[in-house]
């Protein structure tokens, strides 16, 4: 690879910008080059500038579903083994007031409706109940953001 420089280059500037891994956007900079290879066409400009374009704009969508996948509240194996061993009291107790008002609300629900729908789905039907219990929007954001950030 004789471009191996531009990569680089790329790949540190997304890095320093976003903290993601560096060797983890390398990767996926040197996917994006061999891709960009493929589809380069001579006569609609210079190699390099097409390599750029092509891999910050791979970069680009590969940061988004990072960012996406980021807050993706996923219970692991330990986490409910802690619930069902009772432990989940302490655990409750642990939480924020807000947190606690929250996981309370969704309790007290239609848990199923909650588990069938998609991450998007579910953030606005937790945000309906608590608009349902006067919450404003500001708090809202908080709480939830805030719920998001214990459970990741």
């Amino acid at each position: 690879m004789k471009d191996i420089n531009l990569i680089r280059k790329i790949a540190w500037s997304f890095h320093a910008t976003t903290k993601i891994d560096f060797e983890e956007l390398f990767c996926e900079a040197s996917l994006a080059y061999c891709e960009a290879l493929k589809k380069y066409q001579p006569n609609k400009g210079k190699l390099s500038s097409w390599l750029w374009i092509y891999i910050q704009q791979r970069l680009i969508d590969f940061y988004k579903k990072e960012q996406k996948n980021k807050f993706m509240v996923s219970f692991d194996d330990d986490f409910i083994e802690d619930v069902a061993s009772n432990n989940f009291e302490d655990f409750y107790k642990t939480l924020p007031n807000t947190c606690q008002e929250i996981a309370d609300l969704i309790l007290d629900s239609d848990i199923d409706i909650i588990i069938e729908k998609n991450s998007r789905t579910r953030r606005g039907f937790v945000s309906r109940l608590l608009r349902e219990n006067n919450w404003k929007w500001h708090d809202i954001y908080y709480g939830i953001n805030k719920f998001k950030e214990i459970f990741n």
